[in-house]
């Protein structure tokens, strides 16, 4: 799109003048005009050059549909969107009877508004200020309405799509890139796509996810920042559309590919390119046209929306998660007898785990509880973490309030259940005598058993104010001697089972 280009909105709702205003001034640099009523805005379209316009239509004095009549006499040429809130087909054929450019419905959906703004305000761009639009017979009318309403419909269904399936929810950034390349490949028909990363540190393009393309060429593409048509895409942030091998000296050259059409749009994080959509070979052979090229456009903002909300929940999450365990760090350094206890605790979990063939995922989890698992004895009074003598049973009583309390602190995070639950249930017994829940057997979930040998055996092995630590070969004859009442059998004899030269472990190896 130009720079500046001007648009009307003619709607009597202050409310949706706003909204529509808003939305319009986010998507590029434009100048929005608003009036209340079809009069205003037919007298101020016969004073002022507009580039589009939007019209409700349901107003007072003039309504929208006499509106659209009277401006579409004015200027055939400028597209007017019509707006409103009780969409039909047969509502749809009328507006464009009278010559309506599209619709949208509310409520608004920001990607609708963005779609059809570019699309367009590029096809007015493209069109020759001479050009003077010849008169169709009744058949040709019939026919370009038929073809509009077709294509509205499939706009309006591939944008429905997009904003059901770009949602990163519980997939990682490997099948969320996955599903963007899939989405392309929908909407467009081509035989080949890709998504292709630019990885900062050796500053070149890397392909993420494709389709059509081999493994060999997956593997071995690396293509330098500003060198060939991804390299120079993401250089200049501005998508690249080849419509028949025009200038195409890269891809048209390429005897595999069966057209010179091809569309390279990139995904941008505020102004910066980090990646490029790449789409080629429509599979029955034909070219890519500016409909496809604009839908393309809106799944790679859509989806770069969505990276940038995730990496910026990664940030803050990362940030609530690095205060939290400089919490337990500092809880911890007040008393010297459980300097680095989390860190020993979570060392000890995570082989055991891994002993017990837990998966990754299994063992991150406990890897990031552990560290938290004590963060609910900030909620205890120093006087009572650190008494040199035994606790009474009231001052035990309030400690055994920790785990409850450290759920509570960490529940914001919105952690995995099993990461809430090994918190919440590590001082919970095989034989139904733990805390908070008295949870029997099984009921405890099995990170959490682990977590529990690992805690009680880091605890039996550090200095106490009422009593020294046990030998290594002590504590372990006090896990046997627990197990099947305090503890898991199983849990207990994977630990048993471990190296002793490797304690104590470190909690921030590397998974095997």
């Amino acid at each position: 799109m130009n720079d500046k280009h001007r648009i009307l909105i003619v709607d009597d709702d202050v409310d949706v003048q706003g909204t529509l205003r808003e939305i319009l001034l986010q998507i590029g640099d434009l100048k929005v005009d608003c009036v209340a009523d079809g009069e205003a805005g037919l007298s101020l379209v016969r004073q002022v050059r507009f580039d589009l316009i939007f019209i409700d239509i349901r107003m007072p004095r003039m309504d929208g549909l006499e509106l659209l009549r009277l401006i579409k006499r004015y200027d055939p040429s400028l597209p007017v969107i019509v707006i409103t809130g009780f969409p039909s087909v047969d509502y749809a054929i009328q507006t464009m009877k009278e010559g309506a450019a599209d619709f949208i419905t509310k409520p608004f959906r920001f990607q609708q508004i963005e779609h059809v703004v570019h699309k367009h305000l590029s096809q007015k761009d493209q069109r020759s200020p001479v050009d003077t639009p010849l008169v169709p017979s009744e058949a040709e009318r019939t026919e370009s309405l038929n073809g509009k309403l077709k294509s509205k419909i499939k706009e309006l269904s591939i944008l429905y799509s997009i904003s059901e399936s770009m949602s990163m929810n519980d997939l990682d950034m490997d099948q969320f890139y996955e599903k963007i390349v899939e989405m392309a490949s929908t909407i467009t028909g081509a035989e080949r796509t890709s998504l292709m990363i630019l990885d900062g540190e050796a500053n070149e393009l890397r392909i993420k996810a494709s389709r059509g393309l081999s493994q060999k060429i997956v593997l071995s593409t690396r293509v330098p920042l500003g060198s060939g048509v991804a390299g120079r895409v993401v250089s200049s942030g501005k998508p690249l559309f080849v419509k028949d091998g025009d200038g195409s000296s890269v891809i048209a050259a390429r005897k595999a590919y069966k057209t010179g059409s091809y569309l390279s749009i990139p995904l941008s994080i505020r102004g910066e390119a980090f990646g490029v959509l790449n789409v080629t070979d429509k599979g029955d052979g034909s070219h890519f046209d500016e409909g496809e090229a604009l839908l393309l456009l809106t799944l790679a903002r859509r989806a770069a929306l969505n990276i940038e909300n995730n990496l910026l929940y990664e940030t803050l999450y990362n940030s609530l998660v690095d205060t939290l365990q400089c919490l337990v760090t500092t809880l911890e350094a007040k008393d010297r007898y459980t300097q680095r206890h989390s860190e020993r605790v979570t060392g000890f979990a995570t082989r055991i785990a891994k002993a017990m063939s837990c998966t990754e995922e299994e063992i991150e989890c406990i890897r990031f509880a552990g560290l938290l698992h004590d963060i609910g004895k900030i909620g205890i009074h120093d006087a009572v973490l650190q008494k040199p003598d035994r606790l009474t049973e009231a001052e035990f009583s309030l400690v055994k309030t920790h785990p409850i309390v450290g759920e509570n602190i960490i529940r914001p995070l919105g952690l995995l259940p099993i990461e809430s639950a090994i918190v919440r249930n590590h001082h919970e017994r095989w034989d139904g005598q733990g805390y908070p829940d008295g949870l029997t057997g099984r009921e405890i979930p099995l990170l959490a058993r682990i977590l529990a040998v690992a805690d009680a055996y880091d605890a039996m092995t550090s200095d106490r104010p009422y009593r020294s630590a046990k030998k290594p070969d002590e504590a372990m004859d006090e896990l046997r001697r627990c197990r099947g009442s305090q503890f898991d059998k199983t849990v207990v004899q994977a630990f048993l089972e471990l190296d002793p030269l490797g304690f104590p472990p470190d909690p921030t190896e590397p998974m095997a």
